[in-house]
């Protein structure tokens, strides 16, 4: 795991600088890391007012011509470039403008340019929601093979609409570019907070559905700074908390524009260093929050464990131990357990014979450490049988039956549970399982179980004892973007795990400190926005056979499904969707088929990672198909409703019958 960043990278944006050398020099002289700024030449730069000639703007374009691009002066290494300028493009194009001149000449060039100069990040400004062609053209960029930079999306926080329609938002107009750009991971945002976000609250809706978007930098002009009494920079208090709150995020920037003409060009005036050690002391506070274990440097996609098919590792093992607080709450079941036990029991019958636990899956004997603890607190004698296939673990499990639990009344029993048959004096007063997966029942508790039923006795005791699952929309445009990386429509996929250090649990019954169940992750191919106040209805089957075991879905909404595809918006009609749409079944392996976004038992997030499929044409045979299978799997469907306040769903990956479309949302990543 990556540490925990020590400072806050904090740099200088120049609106252009005609010498990027002197430029760099000093904002590192005055504790910037880095810069951000424009290639071209100043008198490029403001063709509004051609620096050379001294045209005005409307004389250029009765003309029809725009200054020709030049470049500013730069005599370092690339290596200098690469660690400490990143470029911007230039500030006056605008590629969906209305004027043909200004649109004709577009940033082709420049990001041209920017290869060359092997730039490490390009800024690009997005000034409102007409943005398709720029969107196009970054598309291209970064599709392209020789480019490896990249792209941050400059966009203004604060929405100064005068009609202040929802469409209208400055998160919308980034939602088209990656939509169009096609979730690509090397996209990122840049919040610019100006004059107008004073004012936001730090709690505001604005502010939250940002944290399902891949923030890179916050970008602040000083013009919004205030003086304290101790004659220090300080922001105003909402955007302060704004602050922290995005500081919690890793690997994030800050960066400084604006503070008038003098901050244009090539030097950074001393009066504006302490703006640095102002943010940083920011960021150090917010991060004492974040304890090591709390902090990842990103979530992980990983393939889920499947302990029933797979011989475990050890670091699998070793992760699930470190989770302190579940084996708490297992002691402390089993201890009551054999308290009422005692209770409800005679003297003389519970003189005649010894109790008995048995642990299902006992790995490397955490479960039967919690046993003995109980056994010891209640003060009874208790045989103890660990029950564990993995032969790797049963050498662990006999060496401490020799070392810490002699004489303490375990016996190790190397086979599957369904296999062992003890006598029948032997069977289990209690049986305790570890066979919870991140969806409860994805590694086959419920037939695990079933099969080990002849081991208990008639009053047995399970601990644990039941479990729900929990449903959640989603959205986080990393994990679509890992997703995009992990799942090939030409293989057969399995569900996948996302890897979050921090906890994940079902807010309404927090367990603090529980961490060793990770959410399942099912993204969807295409996006579906969900309006303000919106129902959403999910229909979710679990299905079996003799081979395999496998989730099935649909989802019910009204929606609307935006593609990049020739720049073409392609709207489904409604009733198609609520249809009861369900994926095939392919392949042979176990966990096929999970299903939609969700969120686990046992006070653990769960989400679904889905296949891909092939999509066929909508036309009437699918349309009654939908109706036959409808008809067939409306008796045993499970009917779930979910509202909340502007959702989308999360992300990429299974081609259903019909083409579902994707959740985008203003959520934050794993809040309902």
């Amino acid at each position: 795991m990556s540490r925990i960043p020590p400072f806050l990278m904090c740099g200088r944006d120049y609106a252009c600088s005609s010498n990027i050398k002197d430029a760099t020099m000093g904002a590192g002289i005055e504790g910037y890391e880095f810069i951000t700024a424009s290639p071209a030449h100043p008198r490029c730069c403001f063709p509004e007012r051609n620096l050379l000639s001294g045209d005005s703007y409307n004389e250029i374009f009765e003309r029809g011509i725009l200054p020709p691009l030049t470049f500013t002066k730069f005599d370092f290494g690339k290596k200098t470039w690469y660690k400490y300028v990143y470029a911007k493009a230039s500030p006056w194009i605008d590629c969906d403008s209305e004027h043909p001149i200004l649109r004709s000449t577009s940033i082709k060039d420049e990001l041209s340019y920017f290869t060359d100069l092997q730039c490490p990040t390009i800024l690009i400004e997005c000034r409102s929601d007409n943005c398709v062609q720029m969107a196009r053209i970054i598309k291209n960029y970064l599709d392209t093979d020789k480019s490896s930079a990249n792209v941050w999306i400059l966009i203004p926080v604060h929405q100064r609409s005068k009609n202040h329609l929802e469409e209208k938002d400055s998160w919308h107009w980034f939602y088209r570019i990656r939509v169009i750009c096609n979730y690509s991971s090397r996209l990122g945002v840049a919040l610019k907070f100006d004059r107008s976000t004073t004012s936001l609250s730090s709690n505001s809706t604005t502010i939250d559905r940002w944290f399902g978007e891949p923030i890179k930098c916050l970008m602040y002009d000083a013009d919004i700074f205030k003086t304290s009494v101790e004659n220090k920079p300080i922001l105003p208090i909402e955007l302060e908390k704004i602050a922290s709150r995005f500081f919690h995020l890793p690997n994030i920037y800050a960066l400084i524009y604006g503070g008038g003409e003098k901050l244009k060009f090539e030097t950074v005036p001393k009066e504006f260093a302490p703006y640095i050690s102002y943010l940083d002391a920011i960021y150090q506070e917010s991060r004492k929050k974040v304890t090591e274990q709390e902090y990842c440097p990103g979530d992980v996609l990983y393939a889920p464990a499947a302990p029933l098919t797979e011989t475990l590792s050890y670091s699998t093992y070793e992760e699930y131990e470190t989770d302190r607080v579940k084996y708490d709450s297992y002691y402390k079941a089993i201890r009551s357990s054999l308290s009422r036990l005692t209770y409800c029991s005679s003297d003389a019958t519970f003189r005649r014979k010894d109790r008995i636990i048995m642990v299902l899956g006992a790995g490397r004997g955490p479960l039967v450490a919690a046993c003995l603890k109980a056994i010891r607190d209640v003060g009874l004698k208790v045989k103890v049988y660990a029950v564990e296939k993995n032969p790797n673990a049963v050498i662990l499990l006999k060496h401490l039956v020799n070392t810490e639990w002699k004489g303490k009344g375990v016996e190790i029993v190397h086979s599957y549970m369904k296999d062992f048959r003890p006598a029948d004096h032997e069977k289990a007063d209690i049986i305790v399982s570890e066979l919870l997966g991140s969806f409860g029942d994805n590694e086959l508790s419920p037939e695990c179980l079933n099969d080990a039923i002849h081991l208990s006795k008639d009053q047995c005791t399970y601990i644990p004892h039941s479990y729900t699952s929990f449903l959640a929309p989603v959205h986080s445009y990393k994990l679509r973007t890992a997703v995009n990386g992990l799942v090939d429509a030409t293989q057969n996929p399995t569900q996948h795990i996302i890897k979050y250090s921090i906890v994940a649990i079902e807010p309404s019954k927090v367990t603090p400190g529980m961490f060793s169940w990770s959410p399942l992750f099912f993204p969807f191919s295409n996006p579906i926005y969900v309006e303000k106040g919106a129902e959403i209805l999910v229909d979710f089957w679990r299905r079996s056979n003799s081979t395999k075991v496998w989730y099935e879905w649909c989802m019910n909404s009204k929606y609307r499904m935006i593609e990049y595809e020739h720049t073409i918006v392609r709207k489904y009609q409604k009733h198609i969707i609520n249809q009861a749409l369900t994926i095939r079944s392919v392949g042979k392996r176990q966990y096929k088929r999970p299903s939609i976004v969700s969120h686990v038992t046992m006070h653990s997030y769960t989400h679904f990672l889905v296949s891909k499929f092939r999509e066929p044409q909508i036309d009437s045979k699918i349309v009654r198909f939908i109706h036959e299978k409808y008809e067939i799997l409306k008796g045993r469907c499970r009917r779930l409703n979910i509202s909340s306040s502007m959702l989308m769903w999360a992300d990429h990956a299974p081609k259903f019958v019909v083409k579902l479309i994707k959740y985008e949302g203003d959520l934050e990543r794993n809040r309902l």
